[in-house]
């Protein structure tokens, strides 16, 4: 093993800025575009926070319809009133 030299702390540290070259930020259209012109568009950053919203919220308006619709599908409007139906629906429910 070697010994070490005993140096006083202030003549080890030296002083260096915490910013250089790569520390600016980068336009990154062109290089964006040019994924999505290849074909690979989950390259591109994306520019919301990634929730589930982001999901979901396009496909609302349908999800909606075929709730309904599935709703609806289940009332007997043929045979029983609609007292009856929402009876029956409150207590299934």
């Amino acid at each position: 093993m070697t010994r070490r030299s005993a140096q006083a702390p202030e003549a080890r540290t030296t002083v260096r800025p915490l910013t250089n070259e790569h520390d600016k930020p980068v336009d990154l259209t062109a290089v964006e575009h040019w994924f999505v012109l290849r074909g690979l568009p989950h390259f591109v950053e994306s520019k919301t926070d990634g929730s589930i919203l982001d999901t979901w919220t396009p496909a609302l308006p349908l999800l909606v319809i075929g709730y309904l619709l599935r709703g609806f599908n289940a009332l007997n409007l043929a045979e029983w009133s609609v007292l009856r139906n929402v009876a029956v629906s409150w207590h299934t429910g």
